[in-house]
């Protein structure tokens, strides 16, 4: 993936993830309900999709995107999805809430996240050896040991 590709994956699901979260109205006064472990997104029950449909298609049209789907979640019930675009550069169908993309290397901030989750909730440290978090034995390679920390292979030096 190029440069230019990587950018613009980081600011279209940069501004999908602001959008969605930014509340109609007005935030609510306690964002955080500790009992359930859940973040109120300040949505309320009404979703407008106009500035976030108006901030996808700018992002497209300038970092020349051709497709994209896109769906806003609450309470893990989907509230809106649609898809944008076309499946191929030349205008070959229509993309839609279902199309299912390639998310590659889209993968590495996903497990950062879920390993910084895993963190905060005191599941593991950051510090913690790979090996002693494994089910199984890693094959040899260089610039791997033992001592490897979770850190290390999140920031790329290591692994």
């Amino acid at each position: 993936m190029n440069t230019v590709s990587v950018r613009a994956s980081v600011r279209a699901m940069s501004s999908v993830v602001a959008l969605s979260a930014c509340a109609p109205d007005k935030a609510p006064t306690d964002p955080t309900d500790r009992d359930s472990g859940t973040v109120d997104s300040g949505l309320g029950d009404a979703f407008d999709d106009t500035a976030l449909r108006a901030a996808i298609e700018a992002d497209m049209a300038e970092f020349g995107l051709t497709a994209a789907a896109v769906a806003v979640l609450r309470d893990g019930k989907t509230v809106w999805a649609e898809g944008f675009g076309t499946l191929t550069p030349d205008g070959g169908g229509a993309v839609d809430a279902d199309t299912r993309f390639r998310v590659a290397s889209v993968t590495k901030s996903m497990t950062a996240i879920a390993m910084l989750q895993q963190s905060d909730g005191g599941c593991l440290s950051l510090t913690d050896r790979i090996t002693d978090h494994m089910r199984f034995e890693m094959a040899s390679a260089p610039g791997m040991t033992d001592d490897m920390q979770i850190r290390q292979l999140l920031n790329h030096t290591a692994g």
